[in-house]
């Protein structure tokens, strides 16, 4: 396992906590920027001070990186779905299986 695999694994965990957050209804443009600005305010320290820690394997140095790996994604996440519409639809979907065939 390496640092580069846990980064990875951490941003798709972010991009299924977004998911997961929205998935049950739709979410408003309202709420989608007011959960923007919290991720931003909560989180944008971590994402700066990961940028010299890359790589390292310090315990300290992992986490900020794990943590800086989800909270961008999920940023990454909701930010698509203000910008993109048939994105937010894709996340609001209530059936994926019988709409595929």
């Amino acid at each position: 396992m390496t640092v580069a695999y846990s980064r990875q694994r951490m941003e798709n965990q972010g991009a299924c906590e977004a998911y997961a957050r929205f998935h049950d209804q739709v979410p408003r443009w309202h709420d989608l920027s007011r959960y923007l600005c919290f991720l931003v305010i909560r989180n944008v320290l971590y994402w700066v001070i990961a940028i010299p820690l890359r790589n390292r394997t310090g315990v300290r140095s992992l986490s900020i990186q794990l943590r800086a790996a989800a909270t961008r994604r999920q940023f990454k996440y909701v930010l698509r779905m203000l910008s993109d519409g048939e994105f937010r639809e894709l996340v609001t979907k209530a059936d994926w299986l019988s709409s595929a065939m």
